[in-house]
């Protein structure tokens, strides 16, 4: 589980995951609740939620290797927070 919060107002964070060192995309995601895998997402447990709905997140199952996570904003310039967590 990949999540990208946006911690002041009006921050809403987008995610782009690719691998490293080619910088192929792999997935990405503005709203969690718009991706491909919302259902999932939203049956993981209470910690691995994600606050906001304009929170991004990515539920991946990824080859081993090296990848890159950008987090940046659509729309308002601030602070974000990425969190990478394993999900059996």
């Amino acid at each position: 589980m990949i999540r990208g919060f946006g911690l002041d107002a009006g921050v809403d964070p987008f995610m782009l995951v690719q691998t490293y060192p080619d910088a192929t995309d792999v997935a990405s995601n503005d709203n969690w609740q718009t991706g491909p895998n919302t259902n999932d997402i939203a049956a993981l447990p209470a910690h691995l939620q994600l606050g906001k709905p304009t929170d991004a997140g990515l539920l991946l199952e990824l080859p081993v290797g090296a990848y890159t996570v950008t987090l940046s904003s659509i729309g308002a310039k601030g602070l974000g927070l990425i969190g990478v967590d394993a999900v059996d």
